[in-house]
């Protein structure tokens, strides 16, 4: 359960960085982006600051989390960053989430629940993974696919067990809806 909780603070963390980062971002001059002006700028907030040392607490939340807890599980749970991100600068910049936006966020949540009660992963061992084995994971690795190879690596890499059999449907339905509610907060214009 440590594992669980430790991963949502991370996913929060992550948020937290993303919108105070932007928040630095919103305040420079745009002639500034994409030169050294605005890292010059960007060092001069305080805020900015708040951001770096928010991924940084969000990192250690998320090693210490996957220390205790299996792979399977944990990274999954991070990609509710998505929607925290979107509820946090909503409340910072002042822009109301729409209701498409909040059912989103609550599909992708629920679905996201029962994909992991589902899988109901569980420990493993190390494991010998070949070099290309390695290569090809890493190389599939983005953000919406990150749960999901996440519980690959788990399962091959690490040998954790996941539910099969009659569980695989409503895994796959899960996986689904939870791809299509990210895909959803991807495009909210929040």
């Amino acid at each position: 359960m440590l594992s669980y909780v430790l991963a949502v603070l991370a996913a929060v963390g992550n948020a937290t960085s993303s919108v105070l980062q932007r928040k630095a971002n919103r305040d420079v001059p745009r002639s500034q982006n994409l030169s050294w002006r605005l890292i010059w700028s960007l060092l001069h907030q305080p805020v900015w600051f708040g951001g770096i040392l928010a991924i940084c607490i969000g990192f250690l939340l998320q090693a210490t989390a996957l220390g205790s807890g299996q792979l399977a599980t944990v990274e999954p749970i991070l990609v509710l960053e998505l929607p925290l991100t979107l509820i946090l600068a909503s409340r910072i910049f002042g822009q109301g989430l729409r209701r498409r936006e909040w059912g989103s966020a609550v599909v992708m949540t629920a679905s996201l629940g029962a994909l992991l009660f589902l899988l109901s992963p569980s420990a493993g061992r190390n494991g010998h993974v070949p070099w290309y084995g390695w290569a090809l994971g890493i190389s599939v690795n983005l953000t919406l696919a990150d749960p999901v190879i996440s519980v690959l690596w788990g399962v091959f890499a690490f040998n954790e067990n996941v539910r099969g059999g009659w569980y695989i449907i409503p895994e796959v339905a899960c996986a689904a809806l939870l791809t299509a509610a990210v895909l959803a907060l991807a495009r909210s214009p929040s």
